[in-house]
């Protein structure tokens, strides 16, 4: 249930070569905004090729970033391990949402959690939004991500 965009640079006009066959320019890759700070991010989220590409999204803007499959393995790494923050699918194995109340019963995760989903339209999933909890709505905005995470944090 998860969509991602891809924003390409567009070409304005071809270069020419040393030996006069038109050649594209080369898109160069902006450079990552520096994080605020490095954060260490728990990403809870039962699909792999999500928490993949979260994870890499992340690491390139310079945070360190554990993943969970499902609720009972993330709050084992939560009990073990410091973390700024906790980014948690609501729909996943062990139930997000509860993992999300597990979670904020950790001293230094209490009120550093975010909910992501992409089923609105649940009523368990409604629940946990109206608790006031912030929360991403897939597909979302990866930079709209990294600044709730940064937000969470400070």
């Amino acid at each position: 249930g998860a969509a991602f965009y891809v924003r390409l640079p567009r070409v304005k006009e071809p270069i020419r070569s040393v030996t006069g066959h038109r050649q594209p320019r080369e898109a160069r890759r902006p450079a990552e905004p520096p994080p605020r700070r490095q954060l260490r991010v728990l990403l809870a989220d039962d699909e792999i090729g999500l928490r993949r590409h979260l994870r890499r999204f992340l690491e390139r803007r310079g945070h360190v970033v554990v993943q969970a499959a499902d609720a009972d393995e993330a709050f084992a790494l939560a009990r073990t391990q410091p973390f700024d923050v906790a980014l948690v699918d609501a729909r996943m194995p062990g139930d997000g949402l509860a993992l999300l109340e597990k979670l904020e019963s950790i001293p230094n995760l209490r009120g550093r959690t975010a909910l992501m989903t992409g089923d609105l339209g649940r009523a368990r999933t409604r629940q946990g939004i109206a608790t006031g909890r912030p929360y991403l709505s897939k597909p979302f905005d990866m930079d709209e991500m990294v600044r709730l995470l940064e937000t969470l944090a400070s």
